[in-house]
Order: structure tokens, then C-alpha cells, then sequence
């Protein structure tokens, strides 16, 4: 081997140390807000305590985020499991790899998890510590009274769906496993269609609104990497619904019906956002959400009506079927994104006549609801917003406000806005100028639909109230980016390790070669330009 490659080798290794340093800084760890009680059930242990002491690991030339480091804590309550006064928690050095950063002094709660003889836990199994008393309690009892108003759907321990009155108090709760994601009330308000997710898995079930049991439920299968993203029941027994799946990349919607077990394809093709009305749906399509097509529900067949602003979603179809609303959150989105506005279409038109409003911010988030009378109400749902609610006439003009709404998944029954405020408190505003009223405390975070019920339904059953959660439900797992902070370091020793023999073996090689000049005298250095080559070089 000639000297002249010695240096690209090393070169090379250096590369490799280098990029597996760069690996390390990519890591990061975020976490999902999950339902406490289920997180309970799920942990080997639990408790709140305060931080007293930390025991960092010894310096080394090489270090990681992922390196173990002991937490010592005064447990002040053992929520589950026999703990010691004193616990010690092995957690990784860094929040960048999911690790604990606790001040000391400072309290918290904690999930544990048991590593043969040691308690772990991390970033993601970190919860208020009020919170996680009241997840060891049993359910609150119910406070409110009258007609069901709205279901809650997503996650709360041995429920997953909560009603609330008028005022936003709790009547009672529905059981099931898992976490429900949409919710649909049937013609007549006496049984709601539900989607939820049990495990990997997706259920289809349907829910008696007055006992809030579930009267049947099958899997849901759909493939192609499809997730429903909206729900419509079409009869009075749940029997039959209309169900829309999309697909991010590409994108792909697909409309499906549902009557009893059986559920088939009514339209395959391009869709980003759905709006059902009784024969007709009304589909955002393209790369860009700037189209609209009508399909009909009958035969599948689709025909196009015209283009609307990019972006557009969150559809929702006037009482009368004439008239569609949305909100353009359109691309790109960013610092330089335009303005997000309100949309407003007019179906009867051709060509179709589009409205729109601007919410005056880029990364504007929402939905749109009809009233009685013809007007218009944009709740806001996140993103840069003012977090106004705005109410518009017929024509789409603004005609009232409502500052400061505090949550982000919202609905409208009648003229009263439903949400979930602060503290996770059901907040509820008579329109237009309010004021804001807060109702009762949800027992999780894991909210992910409101939807009003119409009629004056009541609500006969209140269980399950018992402690804990049941079943198993694997609690949000960290998600990461880049590569797991043992694998750099991993990776640095590997490299160094082989640099260190490559250094060797290359000094070995040296030694021999002057050990082969020294014997063969001076003839073999000033060997003549004809001399065939000896093969070492």
C-alpha cells in the first residue's frame, strides 16, 4: 500500500467519526398527550414525589444523551405499587432522548417501569401530579341533569365516550376499550355511529344514546394505509352510514358504505375533505384541494363543478343542501403562507359562485357550522389565530365576534359553541356575544371529537364510575427523529476502534518494508527503470 492512500483511508474513518457525531444532534424526543387512567393500568408502578438528588454518570471521552443517570425522589404518594420513601429512577441524561429533567425540588408524578431491579421512566411518562391522583380515583360522578346535548369521544379510562347537558356538565359515560375518533348521531337521536381504535385495530360500532351501551361493533378494515377522516349515519338504527377514508400521500379518497357487517366501496379516486348530503357528496380533489366534485351516493358516479381556493376543507353543508362552507388553510404553509379565510359556495351556480372571507393570519385552523337562520360560524381550532369565534350573514359578511375561545376542538348546537377549555373544562358560549360559561372537568386530555345531539333525549345510565382503567391500551410511545442516541456513540467507538487498528496494522506494514530494505542492501533501492516490478509497491 503506497502512502498516498494512507491519507484518504483515514480521511474516510474521520467522515464516518464525523457523521456519526452529526447523528447524535439529530435526535429528538416528543411526546403525545395520552389518557392518564390508561397509562396507569398500563405502568408497573406510579407515584408523586419531589426530586432530592441527581447521580449523573462519571465523564468519559465519549458521551451520549442516552446515558443512564439515576433521579432520586421522596415519594410523597404510591399511586401504584409498594414503593420505598426514597425511590431511585434510572431515566436517560437528556430530554433529547426521551430523559427526565427534573429540577430538583421540584414535584411531579411519575409512570414507572420495572427493568429487572431498577424503576425506569422518561419524559414521556411524566404527568402533573394532580392529575395522576385523579386518575387513581374512580370516574366523577356525574353532575348534570336534562336532555343529552353532545358526545365527547377519545379516551377516558373505562370510557370512551362522555355525554354532557346543556351546560356542559357530565350525565354519564359510555364504555368501551380503546379511543373513539369520530362520532355521528343517527336520524331520531336515539343511537350515534362510532369509529374507534382498539390496540392497532378499528372498530365500527354503534351506540345507544340513552343507555350510552354499545348495541353491536365489528372490526374496521380498510388498507391502503386509509384513515377515516369522516362519518355519517344514515339510519335510525345505525344499520347503515356513509364512511370517507383518505390517504395523505398521493392523495386517495375513498367513500364507503356501511350496512350492517358489510361495508363496500360507493367511490375510489382523488379526495382530500368530504361534505354527505342525501344523494350527493361533495369532494375536495387534487394535489392542491383547489377542485370540487359532486359524486352521487347511488351509483359512484362523480362529475366536477369547479374550483375553489387551495386548501379547502372542513367542509359542511347548509340545512338546505344548497350552499357549502369550508376554510381554506391552503399551501403552502409557513411563514410566507397566505391568509386562511372562510369559503362560502354556492352549489345552485355555474359556473359555482365562491365566497370567501379572510381570517387575516397565515396557518389559520378550523371548522365552519351552519345556524337556523342561514348565517355562518367559524370555530377556530389552533394554528396563528386570534381564537375569535366570527359569525357571518348569508352573504359572508362578519357580523359579530367572540374574543378569546379557548379550545380547539369545538362544536355548535343551536346557538351555543361547545369546547374544551382549560384545565380540560368543557367551556360553552351563547352566540354571538356570549358570555363564556366552563362546565365540568374531563378526566383526560385525549379528546378527539364533539358533536351536537339534537331533541330532547335523556340519558339513563351513568356507569362506569369505578377507579382505573381497564384492559390493555399501549400508553404513546416516544416519537423520535433521526437516529437512537446509542447508535452514534456506538458508532464513534466502532469508528475510532477501527481507525486505532487501521493505524496498526499500517505501522506493521512499515516496519516490514524497512525490515526487507535492510536485507536486501542497497541494490534493491536502486533497482534499474527496466527491472520487472518485484509485486510489492
Amino acid at each position: 500500500m503506497s502512502r498516498v492512500r494512507i491519507p484518504a483511508v483515514i480521511v474516510l474513518v474521520l467522515a464516518l467519526v464525523c457523521a456519526a457525531g452529526f447523528a447524535g444532534d439529530a435526535s429528538a424526543c416528543s411526546c403525545a398527550v395520552g389518557d392518564p387512567r390508561r397509562m396507569l393500568a398500563e405502568s408497573d408502578g406510579a407515584f408523586v414525589g419531589t426530586l432530592v438528588e441527581r447521580r449523573s454518570p462519571p465523564p468519559r471521552p465519549i458521551m451520549s444523551t442516552g446515558d443512564p443517570v439515576t433521579l432520586v425522589f421522596e415519594v410523597e404518594q404510591a399511586v401504584k405499587g409498594t414503593l420505598p420513601s426514597r425511590v431511585e429512577v434510572v431515566t436517560a441524561t437528556s430530554s433529547a432522548s426521551c430523559g427526565l429533567e427534573v429540577p430538583l425540588g421540584q414535584r411531579v408524578g411519575l409512570f414507572l417501569t420495572r427493568d429487572r431491579d431498577r424503576w425506569t421512566s422518561g419524559l414521556c411518562q411524566q404527568i402533573d401530579p394532580e392529575r395522576l391522583l385523579a386518575a387513581a380515583r374512580p370516574l366523577p360522578a356525574p353532575e348534570g341533569e336534562g336532555p343529552l346535548a353532545v358526545l365527547v369521544g377519545g379516551s377516558f379510562g373505562d370510557a370512551r365516550v362522555i355525554a354532557l347537558d346543556a351546560a356542559g356538565r357530565t350525565l354519564g359515560y359510555g364504555a368501551g376499550a380503546g379511543e373513539t375518533s369520530f362520532l355521528d348521531v343517527c336520524p331520531g337521536s336515539r343511537r350515534a355511529l362510532e369509529i374507534a381504535r382498539v390496540g392497532r385495530n378499528a372498530v365500527l360500532a354503534v351506540r345507544d344514546l340513552r343507555s350510552l351501551r354499545v348495541v353491536r361493533q365489528q372490526p374496521l378494515r380498510l388498507g391502503e394505509s386509509l384513515f377515516p377522516a369522516a362519518l355519517d349515519c344514515r339510519s335510525r338504527t345505525g344499520d347503515e352510514g356513509l364512511l370517507f377514508a383518505s390517504r395523505e400521500a398521493g392523495p386517495l379518497g375513498v367513500i364507503y358504505r356501511v350496512r350492517g357487517a358489510r361495508v363496500s366501496v360507493v367511490h375510489r379516486g382523488r379526495g382530500t375533505a368530504v361534505a354527505f348530503g342525501a344523494r350527493t357528496a361533495y369532494l375536495t380533489v387534487g394535489r392542491r384541494a383547489d377542485r370540487l366534485r359532486a359524486v352521487d351516493l347511488r351509483t359512484g358516479s362523480a362529475r366536477a363543478l369547479g374550483g375553489v381556493p387551495a386548501g379547502t376543507g372542513a367542509l359542511a353543508l347548509s340545512p338546505d343542501g344548497r350552499r357549502l362552507a369550508g376554510v381554506a388553510f391552503g399551501p403552502p404553509v409557513g411563514r410566507n403562507a397566505p391568509p386562511s379565510r372562510v369559503v362560502l359556495l354556492d352549489l345552485r351556480s355555474r359556473p359555482l359562485r365562491v365566497l370567501s372571507s379572510s381570517l387575516a393570519l397565515p396557518n389559520v385552523s378550523g371548522r365552519v357550522a351552519w345556524l337556523a337562520d342561514g348565517g355562518l360560524v367559524f370555530l377556530p381550532g389552533g394554528g396563528d389565530g386570534d381564537g375569535a369565534i366570527r359569525v357571518y350573514d348569508a352573504s359572508l359578511r362578519v357580523v359579530s365576534r367572540l374574543e378569546s375561545w379557548p379550545g380547539w376542538r369545538s362544536c355548535l348546537r343551536g346557538r351555543v359553541a361547545y369546547t374544551v377549555g382549560d384545565r380540560d373544562r368543557i367551556a360553552t358560549a351563547t352566540l354571538p356575544s356570549g358570555p363564556i360559561r366552563y362546565g365540568s372537568s374531563l378526566p383526560s386530555p385525549t379528546v378527539n371529537t364533539l358533536v351536537p345531539v339534537p331533541g330532547d333525549v335523556r340519558v339513563s345510565a351513568a356507569a362506569p364510575t369505578r377507579g382505573g382503567p381497564s384492559g390493555r391500551v399501549v400508553p404513546p410511545a416516544p416519537e423520535r427523529s433521526g437516529s437512537a442516541d446509542w447508535r452514534p456513540a456506538a458508532a464513534i467507538a466502532l469508528a475510532l476502534a477501527a481507525a486505532l487498528a487501521l493505524g496498526a496494522v499500517l505501522r506493521t506494514r512499515r516496519r516490514s518494508e524497512r525490515a526487507d530494505v535492510a536485507a536486501s542492501g542497497p541494490r534493491a533501492v536502486r533497482a534499474s527503470p527496466a527491472s520487472p516490478p518485484s509485486g510489492r509497491r
